[in-house]
């Protein structure tokens, strides 16, 4: 039980223990209870920031150790295509021109940049349209490996193979 007593100014409260509060001390105890819970607040929220930050550390990480596996794999494709001895080139449906080795890039003159999204045709035979019997073509349409002969625009003869690549629900992609 609470009683207020009040004397002059002053008013003040007791309860059965005969204690006695003065009413600043219960504006104190207040305010010690409203700063307690902003302080609990922002511990909470610091812990979720920091708990956020290190998600986010993480993942950045986990990211660049990808693209540098990424640029390790092309790398090594690179360094394997380009020791090769054999002309090799990396052509989309269209029969463009995705990717070239160094063997290639050597007899054009040309880098793989220089000569990405030109059809082979041009680039070999120096013709408008795809070549009659295109290994290329014909791996593209029959989705196996495929041989023929060319000739290119100096009358050199080539053993030509078109190999078709599929993505990973089997479609050939190039």
């Amino acid at each position: 039980v609470i009683e207020t007593l009040e004397s002059g100014d002053q008013s003040v409260e007791r309860n059965n223990d005969t204690d006695i509060v003065p009413p600043v001390y219960k504006r104190l105890e207040t305010t010690l209870i409203v700063v307690f819970t902003i302080l609990v607040f922002i511990s909470l929220l610091l812990v979720l920031y920091i708990s956020m930050t290190r998600r986010l550390k993480c993942e950045i990480k986990q990211k660049m150790n990808a693209e540098a596996s990424l640029r390790v794999s092309e790398l090594e494709k690179e360094a394997i295509l380009n020791g090769i001895s054999s002309h090799i080139a990396f052509l989309d449906p269209d029969l463009k021109v995705r990717w070239v080795n160094k063997r290639i890039e050597d007899v054009l003159g040309k880098s793989t940049e220089q000569l990405r999204g030109e059809h082979c045709y041009k680039l070999w035979a120096e013709i408008d349209e795809p070549c009659t019997n295109c290994p290329s073509a014909k791996a593209l349409s029959s989705g196996k490996s495929e041989r023929s002969l060319m000739t290119d625009s100096q009358g050199v003869i080539w053993d030509s193979r078109g190999e078709p690549v599929f993505d990973n629900e089997g479609n050939v992609t190039g």
